[in-house]
């Protein structure tokens, strides 16, 4: 995500509830799933961005974002303070939030985001934090992915995106944990 995109992003933002999300997809062929607590989400076959005002410092913001990715089971190895970005751009473990990683992803031939089929998957999950007016903080989540089938039936990683689960809980567990620290 380039800077510029995420800083016009956040200058949407400025003005907002307490909490409120928005996603913007790289465009192609989504479908859309709405909820009343995230805003709406489209899916397609690439990265979905998810991006939402927290009404809390950036400092609290990035100060709990170890502790969300290890409830996740999350192993980050993007730490970049200066950047504001954290997180990982290779999660291979079968699982993820309490589940199997697959369950989270939507690929071409899972279709509701669930597949019977064996995959490997790799997901980059980055969360950009940025200070918005008024003492908020923009949270944006990127989350895109690969699964290869390890049936041998298939050689080539498919193109997944997110379900939109998983940033509807980085979400949600940095408002509970910042709820904690006051």
């Amino acid at each position: 995500m380039s800077r510029t995109f995420f800083l016009a992003l956040v200058a949407c933002l400025g003005c907002a509830p307490a909490v409120r999300t928005t996603s913007t997809p790289t465009p192609t062929t989504p479908s859309t799933v709405s909820d009343t607590e995230a805003g709406t989400i489209r899916l397609s076959d690439m990265q979905t961005i998810a991006s939402t005002a927290l009404s809390a410092p950036i400092d609290s913001v990035w100060r709990v974002l170890p502790a969300v990715y290890t409830k996740l089971e999350i192993a980050p190895e993007v730490s970049d303070r200066n950047a504001a970005v954290f997180g990982t751009r290779a999660h291979t473990s079968s699982r993820l939030a309490g589940g199997r990683a697959i369950d989270l992803l939507r690929c071409p031939n899972s279709g509701s985001g669930s597949s019977t089929g064996a995959y490997r998957t790799r997901i980059s999950i980055l969360t950009t934090v940025a200070e918005l007016p008024g003492g908020e903080t923009g949270v944006s989540t990127e989350v895109s992915g690969t699964a290869t089938s390890v049936e041998g039936t298939s050689t080539g990683a498919m193109r997944c995106a997110s379900t939109g689960e998983v940033e509807r809980r980085i979400v949600g567990l940095i408002t509970d944990l910042l709820k904690l620290a006051r």
